[in-house]
């Protein structure tokens, strides 16, 4: 059993291994010098232009469109650019999530102030079956945590040769992923495995204190020209946990945000710009005005155009309503992207069952002697700790080595 690779999912909840990958991300196009002197109003309008013209590249005419919309900016970006090209009664949406939450109900009023086809996909409702997340690690290709995801057996059946546009990439790209500082190799290594820490509760792993640094191999750029800690994030992250995560198998995907072109713009201007998400921001609103004049969960519920104070407000009433839920389970906390799982594990029956005869099974197999799971379940079971995110690592483990027995050879 290769131990730094079963430790590596125990922690992260992906392997650092994986082979698989859908697209390359090239940065091999990054020029710091292309940008001097261009003003900050050149850049947004640029940007516009390179965005819808990534949008273009990728779409057909005849063919149907899906978007999954959420309160994101990435996703409606990719909505809004759509939208220039074909009209809405060609375009699907859907949202996935807790109702309630800023993600499911903002993606709603957008699909709604848009007149795509909707379809509105509470966490909830989901069905937990064996054969069913059996089928859903082999389109992950048995390779991170599940059950963050949609209903993705649903979704091939209703949308089976649509072109899925996925905002993949948005966020990293736009400078929403650059770190306080820059630092060195082995400081950007320890900021990429607290950041990217999955398992919180407990520690899982069989060396307490492994040191992931020799797994986080990478033949470094310039850092002048790409921080490291973006280089840590794409080459793992991006490419490891996010893209087998949000772009499973089976479907025809559109990530307009990968397009080089745009990526090589994005990544060659100064990091001023790139900061906070300055110019894309910036870009969003002058490039769809209309679609931004509602909130997002990137202002905490506001529009985008709000000014800092009125988004502060905001927040800090959130954060009100953010402590009140912790402390009273029925008050809802808006910004609970998917579910509460900790809550689900104890009283919905079918995912309670599901992790449940998973944990088991992974125990049997006697590969983490050193981790008493019944303890763990025990403490879930009595509300004495919340050990969600290390029972649904422990689950998706087993699922996957359902699938591919050697998985850890």
């Amino acid at each position: 059993m290769n131990i730094e690779k079963l430790n590596s999912f125990l922690n992260f909840g992906f392997f650092l291994d994986y082979g698989k990958t859908k697209f390359e991300i090239k940065l091999d196009g990054i020029n710091k010098k292309l940008y001097e002197g261009v003003s900050e109003l050149e850049l947004v309008e640029h940007g516009g232009k390179l965005f819808d013209l990534s949008v273009s590249k990728s779409f057909n005419s005849n063919a149907k469109n899906l978007v999954p919309i959420s309160g994101g900016l990435d996703s409606r970006a990719v909505l809004a650019s759509l939208l220039k090209h074909t009209s809405a009664s060609n375009i699907s949406t859907f949202t996935f999530g807790s109702p309630n939450s800023l993600d499911f109900e903002i993606g709603k009023s957008i699909s709604k102030k848009f007149g795509t086809k909707h379809y509105a996909l509470p966490t909830k409702d989901n069905k937990y079956c064996q054969k069913e997340f059996e089928k859903i690690s082999e389109l992950n290709n048995n390779q991170t945590f599940l059950f963050h995801h949609g209903p993705v057996i649903d979704l091939k059946d209703i949308f089976g040769g649509y072109d899925y546009w996925s905002g993949y990439l948005g966020d990293a790209v736009t400078g929403g992923h650059l770190s306080p500082k820059p630092g060195s190799q082995s400081e950007a290594k320890d900021y990429f495995i607290n950041r990217n820490k999955f398992v919180k509760s407990t520690n899982l792993m069989s060396d307490k204190n492994q040191d992931f640094h020799k797994l986080l191999d990478i033949d470094f750029i310039d850092e002048e020209i790409l921080s490291l800690e973006e280089q840590l994030d794409y080459k793992f992250r991006q490419s490891m946990l996010i893209e087998p995560h949000v772009l499973m198998d089976g479907f025809n995907y559109k990530v307009p945000f990968l397009e080089k072109e745009f990526m090589d713009f994005f990544h060659s201007m100064n990091n001023v710009y790139r900061n906070n998400q300055k110019v894309y921001k910036k870009m969003l609103l002058n490039n769809y005005p209309e679609a931004f004049s509602l909130p997002t969960t990137a202002s905490f519920g506001r529009p985008l155009a709000d000014n800092k104070y009125k988004i502060l407000l905001w927040r800090s009433q959130l954060k009100a309503r953010r402590i009140l839920s912790r402390k009273f389970g029925f008050i809802q906390n808006p910004q609970v992207n998917y579910t509460d799982f900790d809550n689900m594990i104890r009283v919905k029956n079918d995912f309670r069952t599901l992790i449940f005869n998973n944990i088991m099974d992974f125990n049997a197999r006697d590969i983490t002697p050193w981790i008493n799971i019944e303890s763990l379940w025990l403490e879930q079971k009595k509300y004495k700790k919340n050990h969600a995110d290390a029972l649904m690592v422990l689950a998706s483990l087993e699922l996957h080595l359902k699938n591919d027995p050697n998985l850890l050879a």
